[in-house]
Formats: C-alpha cells, structure tokens, sequence
C-alpha cells in the first residue's frame, strides 16, 4: 500500500467517477484504475463495485474510506508543515493567575522543540464562537480553563493542572486539541 494508492482511491471514492478523478489528479484513467486495483489486491478486498455503468464503493470500501481519509490528510499536512520547516501552535489564554504561572513555562518546553512557532492567543472566555468551538474549529490547540465548562464535550482532552481549595467547586485544567502538531 502506498500513498499513490491511497490518494487515487480517496478521489474516486469522492467523485464516484475515474475519468474526472484521473483529470484531478493529472494522471490517466488506466493509471487510476491500476492503483485502486494493486490496493484491493494487496488489501484482500474489493473497495469497488465497476459491475454498474455508475461506480459504487463496496460496504469495505466505504468504510475503509471513512477510516483512510483522515489519515491521509493528516499525512498530507505533516509532509506540509515539515517542508514549511515550521510547526505552530496556538496557546489559548484567558489571563487568569494559573496561566501567569502556567503559560511562561509551557511556552519555554514547547519552544524547545525543534522547527515549533508558538502563537499566543489572549481570549475572552465569554466569546460570542464559545471556547469549545474555538478549540474543535483548531483555532485554539491549547486552552486553560475549567473542566466543568466542557462536560459533555467528549472530544476534548483534560490534563490536570492544579488542585483548587475549598473555596473552588472545580479543578482548573488544561484543555487541548492537536493541530497539525
């Protein structure tokens, strides 16, 4: 299995048709057809029903696409980003006293590491966007703010960052979503 592979099936898949996924990707149909061919050969499986005059993606074809497409496109942005020879990553930050302390830090262990460009962010909590959609949208990789704020959020992750007193009914945390990281 290859990236070719891969790229000719996820644009068949998507336009239903060799002749404009062929033109597309700047390569002849044959082409097309001989790379999705070697990936159902090498896969064990046909991702393609060619039995109709319109083409179909099989029951493992359609899944192996939803499963394959993201994958591809993180890839795809990996191999853009490192040829960009830069990362970046956006701090999201509310200014509360936990991120005075928290923030210089993070900044310092992720500036670290080679080729990573840090954006710093200062947000108002009370965005009309809402901080969850900041986050999802990937406008935001990393946030602090509380956990309880997110409760039905399954998507995003939470770190501890600093156990409040009895005076807080939660536990400020850091929140993250990856990004092109």
């Amino acid at each position: 299995m290859n990236t070719n592979q891969i790229k000719c099936f996820i644009t068949v898949a998507e336009n239903n048709n060799f002749s404009k996924s062929a033109t597309k990707l700047f390569l002849s149909q044959s082409t097309i057809s001989k790379n999705i061919s070697r990936l159902e050969k090498e896969l064990g499986f046909k991702l393609i029903d060619r039995s109709h005059k319109h083409i179909k993606l099989t029951n493992k074809g359609a899944y192996f696409y939803q499963i394959i497409k993201p994958i591809a496109q993180k890839l795809d942005d990996t191999i853009s980003d490192l040829r960009e020879n830069s990362l970046s990553l956006t701090l999201g930050f509310t200014d509360t006293p936990t991120e005075s302390k928290f923030l210089p830090k993070a900044i310092d262990q992720i500036g670290q590491l080679n080729h990573v460009s840090i954006n710093v962010e200062v947000i108002d909590p009370n965005t009309p966007t809402g901080l969850i959609n900041l986050l999802r949208e990937k406008y935001l990789n990393i946030l602090c703010f509380e956990e309880d704020a997110f409760y039905n959020a399954k998507d995003i992750k939470f770190l501890p960052l600093k156990k409040m007193g009895f005076q807080s009914c939660s536990k400020e945390k850091i929140l993250y979503i990856t990004k092109r990281f």
